[in-house]
């Protein structure tokens, strides 16, 4: 895939295309490459002509939340859980208080299902987060809701016997910024019941984590963590700051602590909510996309072609991605791509990947051309700026080298009347599926366009050297690929 010289440093695609591509006339150049073999198609993928009014694709549409898994604390695995109860020391009186989360208090699904409803009703810090059910944290590139510790009891003791309980739901959440060194942490209160013997009721919420370059702010309340008895039933959300004062890179580890009391009892039970360990670490950094920022950099996004505007590109991933064993950059089957950026730490510019591919190919005479002034271009999947480019070396990282473009599978966009076709090249022998990458030729403006908006992809996810990401391919997605020879027609 080619990029716009423009847009060279910021997504760390080749600016120009190689010399072949810029020097020789497509129509007149030679290649000991190209048998001339006619034969059956082994691909014939029907496209419109492109669309070039269309707009881009919202990158919120294909980069929604998704569950994270994190350390919660030792949330119990069902609702008859036991042994997970926090209490405070017994006083001389026998009395103590217990803190009870993640399951109802009398082992059924009510409170659960109140405190789902009282959520729902609660302000978000992360707009998202009320319309996803209890039980899991979710996530997305900057924010996270965690609704895995929720519902929450606090119990009220005596020689070991329950007195009385008030029942919470709880959420909390997270939003970062890929621009900002500071980001937010809130949670969510809300008392769904109160029993009448406890008095009043206090909770305090106690964040920590593993930053020595990090300074908190004071927190602050909207709703104070207070309910005077059981008529009493008002949400509190409180919130506080974080800032990374770091330069180069650091991953932090945010957890959480919940302390409960009761007017009935001196003493006060802590419960650990957990933290952020696997999936929710968040990662700042100062190293480039022109200031510092934080995300969840185990979210994976998503970058999703214009397929309406650049047919024939968007076409060339698809097969390429679905069809072979190795699958680079497809969600469906858990192989995605691995950003390498210019400044790389082997120095390898991803130019001399797509040279690999791309250098010696005879671009076919009858490529479909879309502007005027178009020619005739090289496109290669896995892109080069990846560590999946099959020009990528075994000794750098590279996960499919192969020794020259030949070895690809073979394709071009061609012109049929009033449409488009993506086809394999028959001048090359037919494809057996067991290649590790593509190579169509195929229109420069459709080529170049495709990844047009890759470097703002790249600030917008804040995307560092091996970040991992997939690629969506609208209008694809019925399409078959289990038969050896591909037919298919794109739907908008």
């Amino acid at each position: 895939m080619l990029l716009l010289s423009t847009l060279l440093v910021a997504g760390g695609f080749p600016a120009a295309a190689s010399a072949a591509d810029a020097s020789v006339s497509p129509a007149t150049q030679q290649s000991s490459e190209a048998p001339g073999v006619k034969r059956n198609a082994k691909v014939k993928i029907t496209l419109p002509e492109p669309d070039e009014s269309a707009a881009n694709p919202a990158y919120t549409l294909y980069n929604q939340p998704i569950v994270a898994k994190r350390n919660d604390g030792g949330r119990p695995a069902g609702p008859q859980s036991t042994g997970t109860d926090k209490c405070s020391e017994d006083g001389d009186s026998g009395r103590s208080v217990c803190l009870r989360i993640g399951r109802d208090r009398d082992g059924t699904s009510t409170v659960g299902a109140r405190a789902r409803v009282q959520l729902k009703k609660a302000p978000d810090l992360v707009s998202w987060c009320s319309g996803h059910s209890a039980g899991h944290s979710y996530f997305t590139r900057t924010e996270a809701c965690l609704k895995d510790v929720t519902p929450l009891s606090l119990l009220f003791m005596k020689d070991g016997k329950e007195l009385g309980w008030a029942d919470f739901a709880l959420q909390q959440e997270i939003k970062l910024d890929e621009r900002r060194k500071t980001f937010t942490q809130s949670i969510v209160l809300v008392p769904v019941r109160i029993d009448p013997g406890l008095g009043w009721v206090r909770l305090k919420w106690l964040g920590e984590d593993d930053c020595r370059k990090c300074s908190k702010s004071e927190q602050d309340w909207d709703g104070r963590p207070f309910w005077t008895g059981p008529s009493d039933l008002h949400t509190a959300q409180g919130h506080y700051e974080t800032t990374w004062k770091g330069t180069g890179q650091d991953d932090l580890v945010l957890g959480w602590w919940l302390g409960g009391t009761v007017q009935k009892a001196s003493w006060w039970a802590y419960h650990d909510l957990g933290n952020t360990d696997q999936d929710l670490d968040v990662r700042c950094d100062s190293i480039r996309h022109g200031r510092a920022g934080c995300v969840f950099s185990k979210y994976r996004p998503t970058y999703p072609f214009n397929s309406t505007k650049y047919p024939a590109a968007a076409a060339h991933a698809w097969l390429i991605k679905e069809k072979l064993r190795n699958h680079p950059g497809s969600r469906k089957h858990n192989s995605p791509l691995s950003h390498l950026p210019r400044d790389n730490r082997w120095g390898r510019n991803p130019n001399d990947n797509r040279r690999v591919i791309c250098d010696r190919y005879a671009r076919h005479e009858q490529t479909a051309l879309i502007t005027p002034n178009d020619t005739r271009s090289c496109d290669e999947f896995a892109f080069a700026a990846t560590y999946q480019s099959a020009g990528m070396p075994w000794t750098m990282g590279g996960t499919n080298k192969v020794d020259s473009g030949k070895e690809c599978v073979q394709t071009v966009a061609l012109r049929r009347g009033n449409h488009l076709e993506l086809v394999d090249d028959e001048r090359f022998p037919a494809p057996d599926w067991k290649e590790v990458c593509g190579r169509a030729s195929m229109s420069r403006w459709m080529n170049s366009g495709s990844m047009g908006r890759f470097p703002d992809f790249a600030r917008k996810f804040r995307m560092l050297e091996t970040d991992e990401y997939w690629v969506a391919t609208p209008g694809f997605g019925h399409c078959p690929t289990d038969k050896v020879t591909v037919t298919c027609r794109f739907k908008p």
